[in-house]
């Protein structure tokens, strides 16, 4: 682990983000001694959702016991699903390592959750932010669309503003991405669709700066 701490060291690299599994508490503690930036993920993101057009393989994605949607599947309760869960958890471990990836469209699948304010009351627990649109055509059925919010059912506005009043400082991304253009690839993961997305998020950060700079 240290041979490989220290090999990202040397090309600069300052952040890992792991992937939905338990991690060696070892590995946090050197990352902590060597000045890693670690966002420890998980597995409590949507990932179980298949709407018309996905083909058979993102189907193998229902095997995520703790994920969303906000409700039951298949007799399988969910955990994370509101402001008052979330919180819950945060008091768990009451220390600023311990934080989330907020995720809107992970949070939104519960159409009673207001995004911006859990955003709020997340303040200094927030470590990386997922930004993407749901669009629901009845409070259970759902498709991701594009970024912005005249395309989905959120105020993409309102998140970012959210994200940028708690003083959000760490990682922020786009999600998934249609495929456009003639562009053809993993379904949901459309390159072109994706920079359209970050293109939009920093134009709505660079909003809001101008906004409170005046």
């Amino acid at each position: 682990m240290i041979n490989d701490l220290m090999l990202l060291k040397r090309h600069n690299v300052n952040m890992v983000r792991t992937s939905h599994y338990p991690n060696d508490p070892r590995f946090l503690e050197l990352c902590d001694r060597l000045g890693f930036y670690v966002c420890d993920e998980t597995d409590i993101e949507t990932h179980g959702m298949r709407t018309a057009g996905f083909d058979e393989s993102y189907i193998k994605s229902w095997d995520h016991l703790t994920d969303d949607p906000a409700w039951s599947v298949f007799g399988l309760p969910r955990i994370i699903i509101n402001k008052q869960n979330i919180l819950r958890m945060m008091k768990m471990v009451d220390d600023p390592h311990n934080g989330v990836t907020f995720c809107s469209g992970s949070y939104g699948t519960n159409l009673q959750n207001d995004l911006p304010d859990m955003i709020r009351s997340l303040k200094g627990r927030v470590h990386f932010a997922h930004v993407r649109n749901l669009k629901f055509h009845s409070p259970t059925n759902f498709e991701e669309s594009a970024h912005l919010s005249a395309d989905g059912t959120f105020d993409m506005y309102e998140i970012m503003k959210a994200l940028y009043e708690i003083g959000f400082t760490g990682p922020i991304r786009p999600d998934h991405g249609r495929m456009i253009w003639g562009e053809t690839g993993r379904y949901g993961y459309g390159l072109f669709d994706r920079a359209l997305g970050a293109t939009y998020i920093v134009g709505l950060f660079e909003a809001l700066e101008k906004e409170n700079a005046k």
